[in-house]
């Protein structure tokens, strides 16, 4: 069984440390830093939510590109992105612009709904970028863990329960933002 925490040498967790700072670095501080500094120079939403989106599309476009597969977490970044553009777009009325950072969490919780309807859930896919990264020998062993009922199991419910949680962060704000005054 393919055990996370065994990394064979350190040649291994220094490319699989390398490969989640990598991650980070493209997919979360980059676009991070995008999106303040325009903010701060009065940049509109959508220009500054547009370029921000550059970096994590350009590493998942290079990867597919690479590997012929797409990073999930990559299309986390993207998706949350293109739903902030999508609710800017359709500003105007301050209840959906509240609600805008709450709009991709909900859509993430419909994702893992409808994920388990296919053989493996989301959950499953998020740990396996997680735990293998980009090493095909680790990406064939955590597939190898499948067979097993026990992690099939434990990816469904996993699922579930972010779905869960995703839907009623969702359905909180959503409830919040209906019953109290935006001031």
């Amino acid at each position: 069984m393919f055990q996370p925490n065994t990394v064979s040498s350190s040649s291994d967790k220094s490319a699989l440390l390398g490969s989640i700072l990598r991650l980070l670095i493209v997919n979360a501080a980059i676009p991070y830093a995008c999106y303040t500094l325009l903010k701060a120079n009065h940049v509109s939403d959508v220009t500054a939510l547009g370029i921000a989106a550059i970096a994590p599309a350009l590493e998942a476009l290079v990867g597919v590109l690479r590997s012929r597969q797409v990073n999930i977490i990559s299309l986390f970044v993207l998706g949350g992105l293109l739903v902030g553009i999508i609710t800017t777009l359709l500003g105007g009325d301050p209840r959906v612009v509240v609600l805008r950072e709450s709009f991709f969490t909900g859509v993430l919780g419909l994702t893992c709904f409808v994920s388990l309807l296919f053989p493996r859930p989301l959950m499953f896919s998020v740990g396996r970028t997680l735990i293998a990264g980009n090493d095909p020998a680790h990406i064939a062993r955590y597939n190898q863990l499948w067979q097993n009922p026990s992690v099939r199991h434990t990816a469904r419910v996993c699922t579930l329960v972010w779905g869960v949680v995703y839907s009623g962060d969702f359905l909180l704000h959503l409830l919040l933002v209906s019953t109290l005054k935006i001031g």
